[in-house]
């Protein structure tokens, strides 16, 4: 299986690390969507070394039929297309806690629990 993935804020640090990420994992993309600010339309991002992508305006971009949405674009605009993305039906959307953190150097909050891809056992 293969999903349908947009990454929201696409050329912000985050965007790019969720793009380096997907690649570095082999993550089954079938397709792919970068999307940010209207600002930042029709510039360019990487994903891994040999596939360029154009980035799409956000505020125009339908999530209808997409699978998963990445959200990094910072808490105010997540608040505003996350919801959006949902209403489309988009199957999964996942937003980075930005407004959680004090500044851009501190480490993100600490989940109390592990997430299903986490190892519940500890080493031997």
């Amino acid at each position: 299986m293969s999903y349908r993935v947009a990454v929201v804020g696409a050329t912000g640090a985050v965007g790019r690390e969720m793009l380096k990420t997907l690649h570095e994992r082999n993550f089954p993309v079938r397709e792919l969507a970068v999307l940010a600010s209207g600002r930042s339309a029709g510039s360019k991002v990487s994903f891994g070394e040999k596939l360029v992508l154009t980035v799409q305006n956000l505020d125009t971009f339908d999530f209808r039929g997409w699978d998963i949405g990445l959200f990094s674009p910072g808490a105010a605009v997540s608040a505003i297309h996350a919801p959006r993305a949902a209403e489309a039906e988009a199957r999964s959307t996942a937003a980075i806690p930005t407004a959680r953190r004090t500044s851009a150097a501190s480490p993100p909050a600490r989940r109390s629990s592990p997430t299903p891809w986490e190892s519940t056992s500890s080493p031997t």
